[in-house]
């Protein structure tokens, strides 16, 4: 059996003790075709790719997961689901309508990856978006650190020779090369994390967090708690609507998903992020009259 068919079925069985209550060893067993030898390699396997959470509950007699996946093992294991679905041989293009988009610069992953491996800096050529109309593409030196993905897009973190932190969209990367020169890292994976906590998206700043709190309706609420601004975000209900407090950096990306929000937000602080809001929709109106 091939590697890829064995990390199928360990996925199909990590799956299955998400999905069951407590299921039994016999009944995991049975279910996959598999002898007790290969059961207890595949276990160890999910533990060891997955989650460390897994475990048997003597007194339920199955096993069981506690918390969610997430971060790098859900990022495997989700990539994972999708290859394996689209690998299939069972007529699934007939039935698979993938979205029509650009590519996302994932044929830069395994040389910046190296380079980040190696310390070893490098250059490309970067279409900006921002105050670019002649669409003038810019040679850029790049220390990279990390490869970031943020909203369905990916990003390589670094720092610039002086010691600027940027961060680049691979999408907008063409001319990709490795350089020979070595760098020192200064900045950790954590202290990377860190610069994002506050943060909404990839625009960082050195503005202070603000206290922010928005209203939805309950509906438009759904859809708040299933892809949360942040992750750590109170959330209460009051007079039929859902209050949402966060501690947030005010960016541009921050204001952009506010106004994806528009038909049913309220933002009830801070009061100038309010008055923002309602001079770009009076500025927009005054345009379109």
């Amino acid at each position: 059996m091939s590697n890829f068919e064995q990390l199928k079925r360990q996925v199909s069985i990590l799956r299955e003790i998400q999905r069951v209550e407590y299921p039994s060893v016999t009944e995991l067993q049975k279910q996959f075709n598999i002898k007790p030898a290969t059961f207890k390699r595949d276990i160890e396997a999910i533990k060891q790719f997955f989650t460390p959470n897994l475990s048997y509950d003597p007194k339920a007699k199955g096993y069981k997961i506690n918390g969610e996946i997430e971060g790098e093992a859900l990022l495997i294991l989700e990539t994972f689901e999708l290859l394996a679905f689209v690998h299939s041989t069972d007529g699934v293009n007939e039935f698979i309508i993938p979205e029509k988009r650009k590519a996302r610069g994932s044929e830069h992953f395994f040389i910046l990856k190296k380079c980040i491996e190696d310390q070893k800096a490098v250059t490309f050529l970067h279409h900006n978006y921002v105050n670019n109309e002649s669409g003038e593409l810019k040679e850029c030196f790049l220390q990279p650190l990390a490869l970031k993905e943020s909203r369905g897009r990916w990003y390589v973190l670094g720092t610039k020779e002086d010691g600027t932190f940027r961060s680049y969209g691979l999408d907008r990367i063409t001319l990709l090369e490795e350089t020979r020169n070595k760098f020192e890292r200064k900045l950790n994976k954590i202290e990377l994390i860190k610069r994002y906590e506050d943060c909404f998206a990839m625009y960082t700043s050195e503005i202070p967090a603000e206290k922010v709190i928005l209203s939805y309706s309950k509906e438009e609420a759904n859809y708040i708690k299933s892809y949360p601004i942040l992750p750590e975000q109170e959330i209460k209900e009051k007079n039929g609507r859902v209050e949402v407090t966060l501690n947030i950096k005010i960016t541009d990306d921050l204001f952009t998903e506010l106004l994806s929000h528009a038909r049913s937000i309220e933002i009830i602080e801070p009061l100038h992020l309010r008055e923002r809001f309602f001079n770009y929709f009076k500025e927009a109106i005054e345009r379109n009259q």
